[in-house]
């Protein structure tokens, strides 16, 4: 999931100067926007434009709108964008964009991948969402179950909600291997990704 990060790199002080002159609601539009220009035309961003997404996923009410926007209907055309940004995404701003390719993968069907996007994010950068994503993971909850799991994670008063774990006996008090569910091909795919 490497790319020629470079170019979104060299663009990042430009887009992060522009969007300090900017209002946190103005970039919060833009970004919806964007997503849905990509909706209807499929045209991915280009370097100054992924540099722009990645400073804008910085607020968590950006980064959750766009979420929200994630869906099993739209996961595979959304994975195409956020694997294009996540392999073109310097460490400092890719966990979000890794995250939400995460959550496109899980969506799909492809553990494996969800797996290798959440390994993208950098050491000692982790998010709500990627513990969310990998709890689903650890836990083989089906993507069919995520409307149920948003409710609870925009329910006022739950503080950390969490997914139900599957019941464990004694003698299988480990952890329950996060690639157990995936096939071999999944882990070949991924590897080649």
């Amino acid at each position: 999931m490497v790319g020629d990060r470079g170019p979104v790199a060299a663009a990042l002080p430009a887009a992060r100067a522009a969007v300090e002159q900017s209002t946190p609601s103005a970039e919060h539009a833009w970004a919806l926007a964007r997503l849905e220009q990509f909706h209807s035309d499929a045209i991915l961003l280009s370097d100054a434009e992924g540099a722009r997404l990645l400073i804008a996923l910085e607020s968590l009410d950006t980064r959750d709108a766009l979420w929200e926007d994630l869906n099993l209907d739209n996961a595979a055309s959304l994975g195409a964008f956020w694997l294009d940004l996540t392999r073109r995404a310097p460490d400092a701003v890719r966990t979000p964009a890794a995250s939400m390719l995460g959550f496109a993968s899980w969506f799909l069907g492809e553990n494996a991948r969800a797996w290798c996007a959440l390994e993208q994010a950098p050491d000692g950068q982790q998010s709500t969402m990627a513990l969310t994503l990998a709890t689903a993971l650890e836990t083989a909850t089906r993507p069919s179950q995520w409307e149920q799991i948003r409710e609870l994670i925009n329910t006022p008063g739950v503080d950390e909600p969490s997914i139900p774990r599957p019941r464990t006996t004694a003698a299988d008090s480990s952890s329950p291997d996060p690639h157990l569910f995936d096939s071999p091909r999944d882990v070949e795919a991924c590897a080649q990704t």
